[in-house]
């Protein structure tokens, strides 16, 4: 039997962008994405909004 994984974690450093932030205070669209791949829809949407919307 595999023991489960632990999510990866949200920082701080911000996993996508390096930044002293925790991801969901992300403001650039390289922290949506990884939100995305995490399933976390709600707050990928939040992060795009704060970084100027989806191009």
């Amino acid at each position: 039997m595999t023991k489960p994984t632990d999510p990866p974690p949200d920082g701080p450093p911000c996993p996508s962008c390096h930044g002293p932030h925790d991801l969901r205070a992300c403001a650039d669209l390289r922290g949506a994405a990884v939100l995305r791949e995490r399933g976390r829809l709600m707050t990928a949407v939040e992060v795009e909004r704060r970084a100027g919307g989806v191009k």
